[in-house]
């Protein structure tokens, strides 16, 4: 449990680390940020791997866009 003095952590950021992740160690990593959200809790991924993505019920992707700037785009899978 993470927890920041006595109240819970409600949203968690992991950034990045997965693309030096070997296929078994990804799937385990994989596996436990799948069983961390709750309705307590949200778990953010900041990552470029696109085993990540794929694996995420929903993400925001960010592409740079010269003319206007940063794009946002929900993505649901």
């Amino acid at each position: 449990k993470i927890e920041m003095s006595s109240a819970p952590l409600g949203f968690f950021f992991l950034d990045e680390g997965f693309g030096s992740l070997d296929e078994n160690a990804l799937e385990a990593a994989l596996g436990v940020l799948e069983r961390l959200p709750s309705d307590q809790r949200a778990v953010g991924v900041i990552t470029h791997v696109k085993a990540v993505q794929e694996r995420m019920p929903r993400y925001l992707q960010i592409s740079a866009d010269p003319l206007r700037g940063s794009r946002v785009e929900l993505k649901i899978n």
